[in-house]
Parts: structure tokens; C-alpha cells; sequence
């Protein structure tokens, strides 16, 4: 055959265009034109249909068929039209300043089709078009899609013989949330907030550590105090918070995480104070919802009023989330900048909780239950509202080497954020001792000094968790070490649906080359005493593996409560300090 533009496009014989023809999507013999435009292929199957493809670079393509039982020689000729128009244009993602962004996937549809994906400057080039009509769309994730751009004849100038059609810049993204300056998308990526209550700091219930900061999202000038988890404004004036307009409904620093909305949980209940605030000049704070189902069209709405607070002492605020029950959503726990100029306010926050109702003093969230073991603060109520935890592997190690503040060093907490840390994953309960969050030998709960009575019955502290058990995650694998040659005292009891509890006994072995110890309390007692002293980031190998068989368990959700005690007056704190927990 013989390949020629058409008659419009000067008629003549186009050399070194492709020729393929192909047997279903498999080429079955090639050519490429000469000077005259004529091509041959040969060694062909007359049995077969056959599709013959014709390509070049500037002129759009075309195919013919040759249906089965075709007699050779078949002469098949085409003309091409010609392709020397293109769209060009810039994408830009209004999540991120306007920045070029990659990936976007182009399409047109017209005179004819074609298709090109977004440079990492955002840029695109849509090529070999016939100049003409044209429908463009854009596609990115589940990034909403811009509307389609109609491209016309009129759109393409003339340059060296080339026709370029440059479209106007693209925004893509999200429209943002004003009340948290994030979008939709951002606030999909929120933590979960598993636990029903949370800590902030400060001497009490929840002591000096800080799970409102470890656990939450947070936006804004946020710092870890003795007082609290405290939401701040600024006064610099080359901070853009510091220069933002005076509003009670746009928050300038919050805690937020993602929540399914239940009547159990229908409220919530903060308790905070202030720093550099006065009855004349108040914190105002509050709470503000994001139904994340709205998708692009969600906006954040209040939760009851604004409120004020002044002071050193503690006020207990509550705020109504029952219009979201059944809902997925976003919870944020903010402050406001309500006056420009010299407006330098702190609210520390002590204790964020969740209830059916409000939440007062400090009682738990489920407070009418029957404990499962007296002055453990837990009880039967509060099993089934205890989130089911699926991942298996846990960590202790602080992957920062500054925290920051001590025990209540902000950027040791922030750093949670992105590892499986067992304090941020598991609920830590006091009840007479504190924690030390960042040992670099590992997440580590411990009893009180010397002076304290004897007691395996009652613990210092524990964390709990639920989990499913089965087969191939029944075995709970603790590392863990402590200081000196005192004991340390532990156990791991299992709490059922039905409020029993089981003590389990590990196995034990001592780290690589240390000499270590370890055996039941007391007979029947289900705690462990156990001697380990060594184990770090550079030496793992040296914690000391206390392995837990649950098998008893299997097909049964349980909840989890590794525990410390007083098992021992020696003069000194004791302390467990956790390396990892994997179940396998």
C-alpha cells in the first residue's frame, strides 16, 4: 500500500510513517513508508483477520481491517491527517500554594482522543491533535475534579507551523474548612481517637504525662506543660497567627482527632485552665465537628456555645455531640484568637473525655460498673466500649533524641504520632504512680519510692487494650528490662466479656549474656518478679523476653492489663520499662 496526506493537507506521499499490522493485540509484521509513501509486509495468514495500524509522529493515526479469507496481494492505502496541533497547559494543587501538581491524568476528547499525566511542575502536553474541537478532564485520586475546559479551533495560534492551544491554569484540591484552615482530605488523615478519656498533665489522676498531645492531631502553637496540654496564641508579629483577624469562630491552635459519633460517647468534657488571661480579658475556647461523610462540601459546626475561662483553678466544660451520633467525624478542641493586637493566651487542658453524658470531677467515663478487681479502675461497663486493637506490634522506644521539657517534653509526645507506641495505642491507667515516657531504654511505668506498703493485690499503674484472639496471634512476646538489682514486679491479667480475669504467667529469658532471673511473686499470686538490667537502642538482644501463652483464649476478645507493683520495700521507685510487645 501507499500512505498520503490527504487532499486538505497537501496530498502527498508522507515517508517514514509506522505500519503495524497485528493478529489480536499481537504484531505479526512491521514496515516502515519510503520516499513514495509505499510500504510492503509479507509472510502474512489470509485465515486470520488482521488490523493494520498507520502512526506518525504529527499526523493522527488510523487502522483498516482485513477480515479473514482476504486475497493476496491486499493493497491497503491510507491517508493521514494532519496532527501538528497541541494543548498545553499548567495543573496546580490549591492544597499546597498553588504549587505544579504531578500525577494529574489529562484526558481530551474531540476530533479525536489523547491523553498525557502532569510533570512534576504540573505541566502538561497533549500532542498530535488534528487542530479542532476538544473536551478536556482531569483526573487525580479522589481529589474533586475540577470543571471540563472546552478548547475551540479559535484557541490554536500558528508558530513554525505547529498550532498551540495553551488552556488556563488548573486549580485542583479542596476547598478549605475556614474554622481549621485544613481541607477535607487533610482531615480524613486525622488520628483515630480510640480511647474514651484522655490525659493532659498536671498533678492528679493523670499525673505528668501527656496523651492529649501523644494521641491527637494538633494545629496551631501547641506546648506540653506540668499544667496541661496547652493551646496557645502568639504575639509575634511575624507569625501569620499572630497578625489573624479577631474571630470566635475560626480556632488558631486545636487538638483534633476522628471519632465514630455513639451515645455512648455523646459528649464530651474538658477540663482546662488558663496562663496570661483575666476575667476582663478570658481564653475563649470551644468545640467544632467535621462530618467527613459531606466530603468537599463539609464544614466545621459548633458544638454548643463558646466558652470563656480565667484563672489558675480548673473548670470542667461540657459540649453536646448527639447531632452527630451515627456519624464519622472530626473533632476539634480549640482556642480562639478574639482580639488582634496584644492577645497572649494559654489554655492548658487537663483531661479531655468522652461520655454518654458529662463528665464530672473525675470519675470515669463508665463509672457504674462492677471493677473487676477492687480499686482497679476499670469495671464490667467499660469492656465493650474498649476499641478493638488490630495492630501487633508495639513499641516503647521514643524516636527522638531531644524530647524536650523532661517527662513532659512536647516534641517527645508529637513524635508518637507516627510509630505504634504502646502509650499511645494502649489506655495507661493511674492509680497511685506516674510514668516516664521517654528513658531511651523504653516506654516505662514504676511504683512509688520508699515508705510504701507492700501490695500484689492493688497496682501502681497499667496499661490495657483489647484484642481478638486466635490462632497465629495468641502468643504475647514482651522485651522489656529494669534498673538495679531490685526486682521488678508485673503481671498481664486477661479480662473476658463477662468480667473474669485470669492472671498468666510467663515464660522467661534472660537478655543475651545478662544475668537475669525471674519467677512467680507468690503462688497464685499471677505476678511475676523478674531482674533484667540491661537492654537499649544499640543492644536489644540484651531485654529480657517475657513470653505470654493465650491460647486459652482463642476466638475471644479480651482486654489486655500489663501491671506494675510494690512488691518489694527497698528504698526505691521499681520499674518496668517496655521495649516492645508483639503478638504472634
Amino acid at each position: 500500500g501507499v500512505v498520503t496526506a490527504r487532499t486538505e493537507d497537501g496530498g502527498a506521499a508522507i515517508e517514514g510513517a509506522a505500519v503495524v499490522v497485528k493478529d489480536g493485540t499481537a504484531s505479526v509484521g512491521t514496515a516502515t513508508t519510503a520516499a513514495d509513501g509505499k510500504y510492503s509486509i509479507a509472510d502474512l495468514t489470509t485465515s486470520k483477520t488482521l488490523k493494520v495500524e498507520f502512526s506518525k509522529d504529527g499526523w493522527q493515526s488510523k487502522s483498516s481491517t482485513l477480515n479473514a479469507g482476504w486475497k493476496e496481494p491486499a493493497v491497503v492505502n491510507a491517508e493521514l491527517t494532519a496532527a501538528n496541533a497541541k494543548i498545553i497547559g499548567t495543573v496546580v494543587d490549591t492544597r499546597n500554594g498553588n504549587a505544579g501538581l504531578a500525577g494529574v491524568t489529562v484526558s481530551a476528547t474531540g476530533e479525536g482522543a489523547a491523553s498525557a499525566v502532569t510533570g512534576e511542575d504540573g505541566n502538561f502536553v497533549l500532542t498530535n491533535l488534528v487542530k479542532g474541537n476538544y473536551t478536556l478532564t482531569f483526573a487525580f485520586g479522589d481529589l474533586p475534579a475540577p470543571p471540563s475546559v472546552n478548547v475551540v479551533i479559535a484557541d490554536f495560534v500558528e508558530a513554525e507551523g505547529i498550532f498551540t492551544a495553551n488552556i488556563d491554569t488548573i486549580e485542583m484540591g479542596y476547598n478549605v474548612i475556614a474554622a481549621l484552615n485544613k481541607t477535607i482530605a487533610e482531615l480524613r488523615d486525622a488520628p483515630e481517637l480510640i480511647h474514651f478519656d484522655y490525659g493532659g498533665g498536671g498533678n492528679g489522676f493523670d499525673w505528668s504525662y501527656n496523651y492529649i498531645i501523644a494521641q491527637w492531631g494538633w494545629y496551631g502553637d501547641v506546648e506540653s506543660q506540668g499544667e496541661g496540654a496547652a493551646l496557645r496564641t502568639v504575639n509575634d508579629e511575624e507569625n501569620a497567627q499572630a497578625n489573624a483577624p479577631a474571630s470566635d469562630d475560626n480556632f488558631v491552635s486545636y487538638f483534633y482527632g476522628k471519632k465514630k459519633i455513639t451515645a455512648d460517647n455523646q459528649f464530651i468534657t474538658i477540663r482546662a485552665r488558663t496562663h496570661n488571661a483575666s476575667t476582663e480579658a478570658p481564653a475563649y475556647f470551644g468545640v467544632q465537628v467535621v462530618d467527613l461523610a459531606l466530603g468537599n462540601d463539609a464544614v466545621a459546626v459548633k458544638a454548643g456555645e463558646t466558652k470563656t475561662h480565667a484563672g489558675d483553678a480548673y473548670g470542667d466544660y461540657s459540649f453536646d455531640l448527639s447531632a452527630h451520633v451515627g456519624k464519622e467525624v472530626v473533632v476539634a478542641v480549640g482556642i480562639y484568637r478574639k482580639a488582634t493586637g496584644d492577645y497572649w493566651k494559654q489554655l492548658p487542658i487537663r483531661r479531655i473525655a468522652f461520655g454518654s453524658a458529662a463528665v464530672e470531677g473525675n470519675d470515669l467515663v463508665f463509672p457504674n460498673g462492677t471493677e473487676v478487681r477492687e480499686d482497679w479502675r476499670f469495671n464490667t461497663d467499660m469492656f465493650p466500649h474498649v476499641p478493638l486493637q488490630t495492630k501487633t506490634t508495639f513499641t516503647g522506644i521514643t524516636l527522638v533524641e531531644n524530647p524536650g521539657g523532661g517527662n513532659r517534653g512536647t516534641n517527645g509526645y508529637k513524635s508518637w504520632a507516627d510509630i505504634d507506641h504502646i502509650a499511645k495505642l494502649w489506655q495507661f491507667v493511674y492509680i497511685s504512680k506516674d510514668v516516664e515516657p521517654f528513658p531511651s531504654e523504653g516506654y516505662l511505668i514504676k511504683t512509688r519510692g520508699g515508705g510504701t506498703a507492700i501490695n500484689l493485690q492493688t497496682p501502681e499503674s497499667y496499661l490495657y487494650a483489647k484484642f481478638a484472639i486466635s490462632t497465629g496471634k495468641n502468643t504475647m512476646v514482651l522485651k522489656a528490662r529494669n534498673f538495679g538489682s531490685n526486682y521488678t514486679f508485673c503481671s498481664l491479667s486477661a479480662v473476658t466479656s463477662d468480667g473474669a480475669v485470669f492472671d498468666i504467667v510467663p515464660e522467661f529469658t534472660a537478655g543475651d549474656g545478662v544475668d537475669g532471673t525471674g519467677e512467680e511473686a507468690e503462688a497464685g499470686s499471677g505476678v511475676f518478679k523478674f531482674k533484667n538490667d540491661a537492654g537499649g537502642r544499640d543492644n536489644v538482644d540484651k531485654y529480657a523476653t517475657l513470653t505470654y501463652d493465650l491460647a486459652q483464649f482463642n476466638g475471644q476478645d479480651v482486654v489486655l492489663m500489663l501491671a506494675i507493683y510494690k512488691g518489694e520495700e527497698n528504698g526505691d521507685e521499681n520499674k518496668l520499662v517496655i521495649h516492645s510487645v508483639t503478638f504472634e
